[in-house]
């Protein structure tokens, strides 16, 4: 204990406050640290918290079913491509989604009911046969990730249309 003058008594007094001070300070400082280093429970057990995503492994096909003298849409169509089947809304569109690298597959059509020929155009005025031939799609716009879009598929109503275009098959 260092005198800093006055009795020895006060010299007491001031160093045990001094003391008790200090080890108040130091138990502050060591709870502080206890808690903070206790990692806070974020409930996150996940050892990789960024995992690398899955690459996308499906082929994506997509279009619209239109009457074609009117261009209207047309709704119920059935759409089939391998093993994916989907049916066109009002708006006449689709979207199929299978796995890729299948290889060329054929689309096929089932038009809703009979007022619509079996065949139809697809691109540039190209006769297919929709039920049974279909719209080839060969296989390099079928693999893993791949999105095509076919645009718009013509059909030709039975009543309203004139007759389809001659189809070579």
């Amino acid at each position: 204990m260092v005198f800093l003058g006055g009795s020895r008594h006060a010299a007491g007094r001031r160093y045990n406050r001094l003391h008790a001070t200090t080890m108040g300070a130091a138990l502050l400082f060591t709870g502080a640290a206890l808690l903070s280093g206790c990692g806070g429970g974020g409930g996150n057990d996940d050892p990789n918290p960024n995992p690398t995503p899955t690459p996308n492994t499906n082929a994506t096909v997509s279009g619209r079913i239109i009457e074609d003298t009117t261009r209207g849409n047309v709704a119920g169509a059935v759409i089939r491509l391998g093993t994916a089947t989907a049916t066109t809304g009002a708006n006449g569109e689709f979207s199929l989604e299978l796995p890729g690298g299948g290889g060329a597959q054929s689309l096929r059509v089932e038009l809703p009911s009979d007022q619509f020929q079996s065949t139809g155009t697809y691109r540039e005025d190209r006769c297919v046969s929709l039920a049974s031939t279909g719209i080839r799609i060969e296989a390099n716009r079928l693999e893993s990730g791949d999105r095509t879009i076919l645009g718009d598929i013509s059909v030709f109503n039975r009543t309203t249309s004139p007759p389809p275009p001659p189809c070579n098959f």
